[in-house]
């Protein structure tokens, strides 16, 4: 089976943007309509089968990474169930880490200086069992809490953050935070662990 990828970060159209919604409402890939709408702004690639029927969309959101201190894209796919055994997973992902790292060069500052994946599909750990993929530049990088494999990969010549960049990052991109920064020093509600 044939696919196209084709990178759309910040060349949507609103024909595309429809047809966006659509797909992933009508493969209930979200809570519905609303969400779909607000996720559409973060598409990256899509791929389309040979019949040019959209199949697979991957998004992307600046995210806070507690352990880094750093911001990198929070990247996602989701492929319609008819085409879940296209292998569609990886060249989404190399094709979308590609044209982010060539977006974020255009930038004056960075807003992420790479992508991180959590694998919510078991069968993508299993998968792939190196640390590091040279091609992708996907390198294991521990598990989430909730026991997901996560894959970080950072831009080609790209330094980190400052702590003060970081801050300016998070409030010029509205990044997710962890519950941590969200709550105050150590999480708890501002008050601090001991």
């Amino acid at each position: 089976m044939t696919h196209k990828i084709e990178v759309v970060w910040k060349k949507l159209t609103p024909a595309l943007e429809q047809e966006i919604i659509n797909f992933w409402v009508s493969e209930k890939a979200l809570p519905g309509p609303a969400a779909a709408a607000e996720r559409v702004k973060q598409a990256v690639c899509i791929a389309r089968n040979e019949d040019g029927k959209l199949i697979s969309v991957c998004t992307v959101q600046p995210k806070l990474v507690a352990r880094l201190r750093q911001l990198l894209y929070n990247y996602r796919t989701f492929i319609s169930a008819e085409h879940r055994n296209s292998k569609l997973v990886y060249p989404m992902a190399v094709t979308a880490r590609l044209a982010l790292q060539e977006y974020t060069r255009s930038l004056p500052q960075p807003e992420c200086i790479g992508i991180v994946i959590e694998f919510e599909n078991k069968a993508l750990g299993q998968a792939y069992r190196r640390a590091t993929d040279d091609e992708s530049k996907l390198n294991f990088f521990g598990f989430s809490p909730k026991g997901n494999e996560m894959r970080v990969s950072y831009f080609d010549d790209i330094n980190l953050q400052t702590p003060q960049q970081v801050k300016a990052a998070i409030k010029a991109t509205g990044a997710i935070l962890p519950a941590a920064a969200r709550n105050g020093p150590g999480g708890q509600g501002g008050r601090r662990r001991r």
